[in-house]
């Protein structure tokens, strides 16, 4: 499955091919930790899912990481583009929104107050809110 990350450090999208499945994801999404999900999987491809990039990580120090990130999941649903939140705080905005997905409206009044949303994985999709 290509699977799309967002650098915890740098911001920036990459996509790379992974030999990991929708349910795993979910379940890791879910609270699984990320070897119990994926036990197949790599290190290195674990630490790519999760936005952890080693070409970005020489001379990197963790105090950096504490940052206001939210982390969200993309799907296609039916050609339209679905957001779905995948951290608690995530949830907390959309169930402050009333919704079980994040609407783009909702996603650029989060982004307004400071946090950077964070594509853990992406599903097909047409409409790319993150440069909205």
């Amino acid at each position: 499955m290509l699977v799309y990350a967002k650098s915890i450090i740098t911001g920036v999208e990459r996509s790379k091919d992974i030999d990991v499945t929708i349910e795993q994801l979910d379940a890791w999404h879910e609270g699984q930790l990320i070897q119990n999900a994926m036990p197949h999987v790599s290190p290195a491809d674990r630490d790519f899912i999760k936005g952890i990039f080693e070409d970005e990580m020489s001379g990197y120090r963790p105090l950096h990481w504490a940052g206001m990130n939210i982390y969200v999941n993309e799907r296609s649903v039916y050609g339209n583009t679905m957001v779905y939140p995948a951290c608690d705080k995530a949830k907390a905005f959309a169930n402050i929104a009333g919704t079980k997905t994040l609407t783009f409206e909702t996603i650029q009044e989060i982004k307004n107050l400071g946090y950077d949303v964070c594509l853990n994985y992406k599903l097909g999709g047409e409409r790319d809110w993150r440069k909205d």
